[in-house]
């Protein structure tokens, strides 16, 4: 299959910022010589994809600091940790799971035991979405980040979401859903019946200017009780009429 210019970049991208943390280096001083001469090695046609580090700097962009120290030399890179921290979540989001688990060696997916308020689902395959879990531990060998999973999932909180019964992560963009509430509301319980409240108050807030958004959510969806971990029960929102 022929790689489009957009895998090629993604493939630079990510060789190069595997690189750098795998060196070890400081973000705010990445030596940029250095990095191309690495990228070039490791790359198949590295010095074809790659020829340059005008080449590289572009696409490392979107990874580096808005307005650089007049100082810096133009060799030098500085990247900035929060857009790379979410770069490498949006890189794993979008990949493969499949792939995912055979490069960085996870075991299959276990399925949650079922309970009285939670349905038995089938045992997720290899293929399966990545448990938030499983997508924790990539990102922290990704980037050598302390990020715990309530900081990772808040980073996320407009571009993922969690399937609560399956403890899976799934890509989301929060920025095309309708405007709309009630269409809003339709297209996020499209995506999945249940929500934890504070999520779906979060995503429903944008489109309820000047409304109490617990009040309007409670005239259009419905609290429930679910088990996904025996004996502890978790309240959710579902649609008003199922």
């Amino acid at each position: 299959m022929q790689l489009t210019r957009d895998d090629i970049a993604d493939q630079v991208l990510d060789t190069a910022l595997t690189i750098v943390t795998a060196q070890g280096w400081q973000l705010e001083a990445v030596d940029g010589k250095a990095l191309l001469e690495e990228v070039q090695k490791i790359l198949p046609d590295g010095e074809v994809s790659v020829p340059n580090l005008a080449v590289l700097r572009k696409v490392l962009s979107g990874v580096q600091k808005e307005e650089l120290p007049k100082s810096d030399a133009e060799t030098i890179f500085v990247l900035d940790a929060e857009k790379v921290n979410l770069s490498r979540a949006l890189q794993i989001l979008g990949d493969d799971p499949h792939e995912v688990r055979q490069r960085f060696q996870l075991p299959p997916p276990v399925a949650r035991p079922a309970g009285p308020k939670r349905p038995r689902l089938a045992a997720p395959v290899q293929g399966s979405a990545l448990q938030v879990d499983e997508f924790l531990q990539v990102f922290k060998d990704l980037t050598s980040s302390d990020m715990n999973k309530e900081s990772l999932l808040e980073m996320l909180a407009t571009r993922a979401y969690v399937d609560e019964f399956e403890g899976t992560i799934h890509a989301m963009d929060a920025t095309l859903l309708p405007r709309d509430p009630l269409e809003r509301l339709k297209q996020l319980f499209e995506l999945q019946s249940h929500w934890r409240p504070e999520r779906l108050n979060s995503l429903m807030a944008t489109s309820l200017a000047g409304q109490k958004v617990e009040a309007w959510l409670g005239k259009h969806a419905r609290q429930v009780y679910m088990e996904f971990t025996p004996g502890e029960e978790v309240r959710m929102m579902t649609k008003k009429f199922a």
